[in-house]
């Protein structure tokens, strides 16, 4: 069999190389000026060391659809997909090792993968299709927010000051997190593609996805102490050309030729300054569409309903009110991207075009999963904090999906009051905090 696998035992490894931290969701932020600074690192391995293949950890909707756009292309790198639960590799043996992407109706298949299990919590790893152990040149992290520090550390010390890690998650505190619980130390740390996607995909079985709404893909490069200083600025996107010039950057080149050439990504290169910007933007979508739809237990589109957009309102004029103490959106002139009315218009018109589409956060809580509530309202929450800016009904929000999530996953019924009833007693909430 193309999959039959390959045990690999650690033992002969350091105490350090072997051992695997369980790591939680962290809502410490960093100062907003730190949004736009990084960290990179001066000692090199040996290039020839380097693996040429992408290695993808998160193997749902969008982990599939960015795997398949890459093996599809003409002349196609070797993927890597990484998976931590046994039931996942049967079930990817079952199909041959074979990924499935529907549109309008039409569908693509892709093989050829490789593949490698983590035991959690055990010092082993399997291997499928012959995969040796060398470092990671280029990794992308599709998990949720909530899941991928504690996912990368898995194979984090299989990176180093030439490799290139691609993070494409929804809310933001990721690269924080990352950056001080895995890369400390900037000598170590890779070089880091900061990704805003916008493609809605949705299963209909394992490995089997339907590309239901056609976005794009952002990506910036993030800013390091240790590139040199003539090298990019953090207001200018980053190309393969410029990346080339570098020689420790030469896996991001190579990374970026790839997914700029892959056209059902729609990928693009943008500053790091106008990543940031697109994060917040989507941050504040998510802030209003995931928790009040998880909340309510309703469809996108049901949140402009009169009872709801109340809350909505209050929830995008917190957002606006801490984005306007944001130096970089300060900065910005005539752009009302940011503003209370801009804000708003961009969520109705999202809930909109996406009316009977349910959100990633209600079908979490639906199916007893994690939220990524710590990473958009969340976010709000402890920026508010950092600016002196208040933000009730987000900390409201996030302390009632919270408890709706803890409920969920515990098999206890949750029961919901009419959109009536629980506007005002969401209101009811607000005054009190």
């Amino acid at each position: 069999h193309p999959f039959r696998p390959q045990h690999h035992d650690n033992s002969t490894c350091t105490k350090t190389d072997r051992f695997y931290p369980e790591l939680h969701s962290d809502t410490d932020i960093p100062n907003i000026s730190n949004l736009l600074c990084s960290n990179r690192h001066p000692q090199s391995f040996a290039r020839h060391e380097m693996s040429a293949r992408i290695h993808l950890l998160g193997i749902g909707n969008i982990g599939c659809f960015v795997a398949h756009a890459l093996r599809t292309l003409p002349d196609p790198p070797v993927v890597t997909l990484k998976f931590h639960r046994r039931r996942q590799v049967d079930e990817f043996m079952a199909r041959n090792g074979e990924i499935t992407v529907k549109r309008e109706n039409v569908a693509t298949h892709s093989d050829g993968y490789k593949a490698e299990f983590y035991r959690a919590r055990e010092l082993r790893m399997e291997t499928y299709g012959g995969i040796d152990m060398s470092l990671i040149s280029n990794c992308i992290v599709t998990t949720k927010a909530c899941d991928a520090t504690s996912a990368l550390s898995y194979v984090h010390q299989r990176m180093n000051r030439d490799s290139t890690l691609v993070l494409l998650q929804n809310g933001m505190g990721i690269l924080e997190q990352m950056q001080r619980s895995l890369f400390p130390d900037p000598t170590r740390r890779p070089n880091i593609l900061l990704g805003v996607n916008t493609h809605g995909c949705f299963s209909e079985k394992p490995f089997s996805v339907v590309h239901a709404g056609v976005g794009t893909i952002l990506l910036g490069l993030v800013p390091h102490p240790l590139y040199p200083d003539n090298f990019i600025s953090p207001h200018e996107a980053c190309t393969p050309e410029i990346l080339e010039r570098n020689p420790h950057t030469e896996s991001t080149a190579e990374i970026l030729r790839l997914l700029h050439a892959a056209p059902s990504l729609s990928c693009s290169s943008v500053a790091f300054s106008e990543i940031v910007l697109a994060q917040l933007e989507k941050l504040a979508i998510n802030c209003a569409i995931n928790p009040l739809t998880a909340i309510f237990e309703c469809l996108n589109g049901d949140i402009l309903a009169l009872h709801i957009r109340k809350l909505l309102e209050s929830v995008i004029f917190e957002c606006a009110n801490v984005f306007s103490n944001i130096p970089i959106i300060q900065s910005l002139e005539s752009d009302d991207r940011f503003t209370k009315g801009g804000l708003l218009r961009k969520v109705s018109n999202i809930a909109r075009a996406t009316a009977s589409n349910k959100s990633s956060m209600l079908q979490d809580i639906q199916r007893r999963r994690s939220t990524e509530i710590e990473y958009i309202n969340g976010y709000i929450e402890s920026l508010g904090k950092q600016l002196n800016v208040a933000t009730p009904n987000n900390t409201t929000l996030r302390r009632l999906i919270v408890a709706k999530s803890q409920m969920a996953a515990s098999g206890r019924t949750v029961h919901t009051m009419n959109v009536s009833q629980s506007a005002e007693r969401f209101m009811e909430l607000v005054k009190q905090d």
